[in-house]
């Protein structure tokens, strides 16, 4: 069906049901492009096609599914066509040296973007704090950790040498000719 409303399929390999299913699309497509609430339209749809409310439900769902949600298009048509008038008025009102004019077609412009509006998704940035990292290291380390000194310059190259000392090295991994220098998956 998508093969079809995408133009890549003739009409004349659908099935008669499948014939069926295009028309509902597309009066269901129909009705939500003249911005038809989709409350209506269900109810419409479900009058009109004699179908069941979830019928008519999964109908509108899969039309947005296929061509986009309509209401979202309308309101970026919507809000392209105030942007552009306001950027047409602000012209006008440059030619003319009217200062109220151009401050009055910013205004419409940033309000036809809701530039005027906060976001209310945003955070509070202030409030804020960095995730913690959450460390679980053996015992052992942290004792030597918790022996450090608390103030002035540490050398960590003494400390890491005492915990390598204690790590008892469980061998070379072996190598593969075919990966070169890489190691070879151990088997455990």
């Amino acid at each position: 069906m998508r093969e079809y409303l995408a133009g890549d399929r003739g009409e004349a390999e659908l099935t008669a049901l499948q014939e069926r299913y295009v028309q509902d699309v597309r009066f269901c497509l129909g009705l939500l492009l003249k911005g038809t609430p989709q409350t209506t339209a269900i109810q419409m749809i479900k009058e009109e096609l004699s179908v069941s409310y979830a019928k008519a439900w999964r109908l509108v769902r899969e039309t947005e599914e296929i061509f986009g949600p309509q209401g979202e298009v309308d309101k970026r048509f919507q809000r392209y066509t105030a942007s552009e008038m306001a950027k047409e008025a602000f012209t006008i009102a440059l030619d003319s040296k009217d200062a109220k004019a151009m401050v009055a077609a910013t205004n419409a412009f940033s309000k036809a973007w809701g530039l005027d509006r906060e976001d209310p998704e945003l955070p509070d940035f202030s409030k804020l704090d960095a995730p913690a990292n959450i460390l679980v290291i053996p015992d052992e380390v942290a004792e030597k950790l918790q022996a450090l000194p608390s103030g002035g310059a540490i050398n960590l190259t003494d400390f890491l040498k005492s915990i390598a000392e204690d790590v008892e090295p469980e061998g070379e991994p072996a190598r593969s000719a075919e990966s070169g220098d890489r190691p070879a998956a151990q088997k455990g």
